[in-house]
């Protein structure tokens, strides 16, 4: 079986990540959407996993779990059966905190310079 980790939180638009996921089930590979961020890239996430039919799973990171984040938007991402609901508001289906920006300020997650391994070739992250 192979798959596809799609990112998309790296994808511009949402129909630049349905095209990747056309792309992946025309040839018979499952999606698995990459979500390191918080609950607005959750909430994209799940929108394109409720959209394909070619989703394997979609990965959480574990601040999803313990409800770290919750307050970062206003009504927060939930579990139904073991499976996270489809937010089914406008947009992505949430709506940041009116306080959202000063409980969780923007951080340096390093440079634009791209990283290198130790033989000095380029790698992601």
């Amino acid at each position: 079986m192979s798959v596809c980790p799609a990112r998309c939180v790296r994808c511009e638009r949402h129909y630049h990540q349905q095209k990747i996921c056309a792309l992946a089930e025309a040839n018979d590979v499952l999606v698995i959407p990459h979500n390191p961020l918080g609950p607005v890239s959750t909430a994209a996430c799940l929108q394109i996993c409720a959209s394909i039919p070619n989703l394997g799973i979609q990965e959480l990171p574990g601040f999803c779990l313990n409800g770290a984040e919750d307050d970062m938007v206003k009504e927060p991402l939930r579990f139904e059966n073991g499976c996270m609901a489809i937010p089914q508001s406008p947009g992505i289906g949430v709506e940041l905190a009116e306080d959202a920006k000063q409980r969780y300020p923007a951080n340096e997650r390093g440079s634009n310079e791209a990283k290198r391994r130790f033989d000095g070739a380029v790698k992601d992250w």
